[in-house]
This record gives C-alpha cells, structure tokens and sequence, in this order.
C-alpha cells in the first residue's frame, strides 16, 4: 500500500508540473456514469449536485478513486487525457461532483452521510461495487484545498493521500477556503496518511524533482502577456481570442472549448483563436458557473526568459 501511494503521488506530481502549461480541456463526455447526491440542496441551483464518475477503460477492479469538487483546475485535470492515461495505468477512477457540497468537510452538515450514499450510488450504477469501501483521494486546489485534510480526519481508515493543490496547512490559520478550521477533537488525526500540498515535499525525491523544476527558470528574466482581447460573434456561439504573437490560450474550467487547432495570424504581431460553447456537465441552470469561463494565456519560455501565464475570465452569452 505504501508503494502504491507513494507512485500515485509522484505521477500526480509530475502531472501538475508539465500539466500546468497545456490546460488540456476535452469534450463533454467523459464520464461514463452520475448520480443525483442526495440529503443535500445547492444554493447556486436550487437543487442536488450531480456526481459524475470516470472508470478507466478495461477496469476489472477500481483500485482507489479521486474525489474532486466543481472549482476550478479540478475540472482542468481531470478532462486532461495525459492525466486519465495514468489513471488508466493505476486503475484510479475519477468522480467529480457538480457544483460542490462540502468546502470544508465539516460532517455536522451531513456531508459524510451525503458522500457515503454518493458512493453506494454510483456503485450500483457502474456495476464496480467495490466503489462502496475502496480507497479515496481527496483532492483540491485553492478554495477547495481545505477539504481533503478534513476528509481524511474522518475517513482515516479509508484514504489512500491527500492533494491540497494551492493548498493550505491543516490546523493552522492557513485555510484555502477562508473560514475557521474544523475541530477534529481529541480522537483524529491523519497520522500514517501522506499529503501533498504545493511547494511542500515529504521526502527527498519529491524535493528533487521540484528543485529541478525551478532549476529550469532560475535567473531567467520575466516579461509581460500584454493585451488579450475577447469578442463574441453576433449567434453568441464562437468566442474569439486576440492575443500577441506566440501566445497560447486554454481553457481552465467552464463550457468552452478550441474550435481550431492552429492560430491563425492576423499580422506578425497578433494571432486570433476561436472557441465555441458546448455542452457542459454542470448544465445551463447554475447562475455561477454555466456562463463563465476561466482561461489562461500562456508565453513559453527561453533560454533567456521565464514562461509567463495570464488568467482571466470571459462571460458567456446566455
């Protein structure tokens, strides 16, 4: 077990370092399997989150399953199919709850109880009921970083490790999420369950790899995106993206998607790339989420200067 825990964090590690320039966004989907959570009601829609799940094709047996929440890069990762290969490899499925229904994990708001069903759910409609007691991987970046620390708290018995992606530190005043910490009492802990948060290593390997990492900028210089422009064609279906010459821009999380896959140039400077809705999990009824996008726009590096990123939020025409 310990082995099997230690590879699955150095290939979701590795995967975060290269991942992170290429914010690949697959099509709607991916998901073989959903169940409607329930004992819980989502302010941002007025009815229950659904969780989606992904079985890696040619699974026999599901040897453990990450568990994200809709936010941000969650979504990014998991449509990513470099990401999914490995997951392939390692037998991981993928559930993906939309929107989310604990930030905090705090089990007085019934979110124990709720995921638990959750589980049994999509057991029963996979087929894979091994889903019900195999091991979990909490996962989540930023405002979604507190939970898995808070899961685990609760599911000690049962989680594999934890992922807080610009994380935080749990039982510190270091919350991603902004709000106090959940007490856990005299009676939990994480001990024996290894966790990885961002620019925080457990063992030398893990160091190494990011030492090389930063190996690769250090004393390169810094430079500046520079304008990006957006426009939204008259039927409101195709955005169009105006961007300095050899920049890139992908999409993080929400219903977008590239339309073409070369740039082409408006002039030596500028470049146009195209995106077009499509549908998306998380349906057109969530007032937050279904008419915004997040995208980057990406400069690769030199050998003089540093690879820069710019992120920004585009609004989607209803």
């Amino acid at each position: 077990m310990k082995r099997i825990r230690l590879r699955l964090l150095l290939t979701i590690y590795n995967l975060l370092l290269v991942i992170s320039p290429i914010f690949a966004v697959g099509t709607s989907g991916i998901y073989q399997h959903s169940v409607a959570l329930t004992g819980y009601i989502s302010p941002e829609t007025g009815k229950a989150p659904t969780a989606y799940l992904w079985i890696p094709e040619g699974c026999q047996q599901v040897k453990a399953v990450m568990l994200a929440q809709q936010n941000m890069t969650e979504e990014m990762l998991y449509k990513n199919e470099m990401f999914r290969e490995r997951m392939e490899v390692l037998d991981v499925a993928l559930v993906w709850v939309a929107p989310w229904f604990s930030q905090n994990w705090d089990p007085t708001t019934g979110c124990q109880v709720i995921f638990e069903e959750m589980m049994v759910g999509l057991a029963g409609q996979s087929g894979h009921r091994e889903l019900e007691y195999c091991p979990v991987i909490p996962f989540g970046h930023s405002a979604q970083a507190t939970f898995p620390w808070n899961f685990a708290a609760w599911n000690n018995d049962r989680t594999l490790c934890i992922i807080s992606f610009h994380g935080d530190a749990p039982r510190t005043n270091l919350c991603g999420y902004g709000t106090a910490n959940v007490e856990w009492g005299r009676t939990r802990n994480i001990d024996g369950i290894p966790g990885l948060m961002t620019f925080w290593y457990f063992d030398k390997e893990m160091a190494e790899l990011a030492e090389a990492r930063y190996a690769e900028t250090r004393g390169k210089q810094t430079r500046e995106i520079g304008e990006i422009k957006t426009e939204w064609s008259k039927d409101g279906q195709t955005l169009t993206i105006t961007a300095p010459k050899d920049v890139r821009v992908e999409v993080i999380c929400g219903p977008l998607r590239k339309s073409e896959l070369r740039q082409p140039m408006i002039n030596d400077q500028l470049s146009m790339i195209n995106y077009e809705k499509y549908p998306y999990e998380c349906g057109l009824d969530n007032p937050k989420r279904s008419f915004t996008a997040w995208l980057v726009a990406i400069l690769d590096g030199d050998a003089t200067y540093k690879r820069a990123v710019k992120p920004f939020e585009v609004m989607i025409p209803h």
